[in-house]
């Protein structure tokens, strides 16, 4: 799973909870995000470090459990996706 896809991913998260304001539901697809980076990063298909930096923002996310969280964590991604492009 490359960096454009998780993001993807993760947009369709952030995008349901702005919609409904659940934050219970949007953490619980988030779960399901970490179980697909776990996944592809045992076959090889993604980058330990990548992984690992991943669990560490939606760590953040699942603790202080709110909309701003996903938002800010939401446009970290966004920035990253837009720096890997120039590189």
């Amino acid at each position: 799973m490359q960096l454009r896809k998780v993001f993807q991913e993760f947009k369709a998260i952030r995008d349901g909870l702005k919609k409904d304001k659940n934050v219970e539901r949007a953490l619980a697809r988030l779960y399901k995000l970490y179980a697909i980076l776990e996944y592809q990063a045992k076959r090889r298909v993604l980058n330990d470090k990548f992984k690992e930096l991943m669990f560490t923002l939606f760590d953040n996310i699942e603790r202080d459990k709110s909309e701003e969280a996903f938002e800010k964590a939401y446009k970290l991604l966004m920035a990253m996706v837009a720096y890997s492009k120039e590189s």
